[in-house]
């Protein structure tokens, strides 16, 4: 059960919304297959909205509403998991309250699509990610 609440935690907060840096980039924009719905390689605005909302409930752990340090088990805090938590708090957390509500992570910023939406239509075609990859990788090296 800890493993694979140790997975479930690391696949939430590896995803296309969280940590912005580059050295991170190229995993997040790998990973934003996973907002693709209907499977049709294409993710647009509102696919990753749903798959924002649906990751929320999945890592709200005690149901209330809020993601604070009490839905990450103790033993995951020290560790790399836990930093990642911290980069969620600070990158969504909007008041600044320690806690980052179910609107501020559903509202929050999307950065990533923003940037790697080169034509401004909404849609991430798999061409717009593979160059955004691409693009990261070069800025990495």
């Amino acid at each position: 059960m800890r493993r694979l609440l140790c997975f479930s935690l690391v696949v939430v907060l590896a995803t296309p919304c969280f940590a912005q840096t580059s050295p991170s980039r190229i995993d997040l924009m790998a990973r934003m297959d996973q907002a693709d719905a209907n499977r049709d390689g294409d993710v647009t605005r509102a696919e990753l909205i749903a798959w924002r909302t649906a990751n929320f409930t999945r890592f709200d752990r005690n149901r209330d509403g809020v993601l604070s340090d009490n839905d990450i088990p103790r033993f995951v805090r020290g560790t790399s998991i836990g930093a990642q938590f911290d980069e969620l708090k600070v990158q969504f957390d909007t008041n600044r309250d320690g806690r980052v509500t179910r609107d501020e992570f559903i509202g929050a910023p999307t950065v990533l699509f923003d940037a790697a939406d080169v034509n401004r239509d909404n849609v991430l075609t798999r061409a717009e990610r593979d160059a955004a990859v691409m693009a990261a990788r070069v800025a990495k090296n």
